[in-house]
């Protein structure tokens, strides 16, 4: 083995190592973006509790808004009563007043608050949504990365390919060299007698 073939031996070494790495990296992509495929998902089932969430929360502010008016109109009603034909009308207006008073006060702090949990639902959508954005715009580079790496690694097995090719030739070749000179000491052989 002469000095050419330890090099090409060194290099094809140090090619099957830069592609046994490249390979060990690309597998580290692949899990990498499974991870962030399985983290997508999530956040899109995330995405959907909190959207489904926010609807029952829009509906509920609704019905609340519908029920306050509802009050409002019966307190109008029960007001315009004539107050002159009976005794005890004046003192159930007062008491009928002051609770519908306290059942509309219960009724804003309720909408308040539902209108509070609307306000965070939204704020954490918005939060999962520039996430799950974060993490596509990673996906994307991470996929961009392994694609090159593998583009690598089939350019390193094709100089391979094309290395082993050439050597074996080559050793066809020198067989033929070798083949041939043989002939021709014969052929020199047969003409010295």
């Amino acid at each position: 083995m002469n000095q050419q073939d330890r090099q090409t031996l060194r290099q094809i070494r140090h090619q099957r190592e830069g592609i046994k790495n490249d390979l060990m990296s690309i597998e580290v992509l692949s899990t990498q973006k499974t991870n962030l495929l399985l983290e997508v998902d999530g956040l899109s089932l995330r995405e959907q509790e909190l959207e489904k969430k926010l609807g029952v929360r829009r509906q509920k502010s609704v019905n609340m808004e519908k029920k306050i008016r509802f009050l409002k109109e019966q307190m109008f009603n029960l007001m315009s009563i004539d107050s002159f034909e009976t005794n005890d009308i004046g003192y159930l207006l007062t008491e009928l007043m002051d609770l519908s008073k306290e059942l509309l006060e219960i009724l804003k702090v309720a909408t308040h608050t539902d209108q509070i949990c609307v306000q965070i639902a939204l704020e954490q959508e918005c939060g999962f949504v520039e996430q799950a954005k974060a993490l596509l715009v990673l996906r994307r580079e991470l996929e961009k990365e392994r694609n090159g790496l593998r583009n690598e690694v089939d350019v390193h097995e094709t100089r391979e390919e094309v290395m082993k090719r050439n050597k074996e030739e080559m050793i066809q070749l020198d067989r033929q060299i070798w083949k041939t000179c043989q002939d021709r000491e014969q052929l020199d052989n047969v003409y010295d007698y």
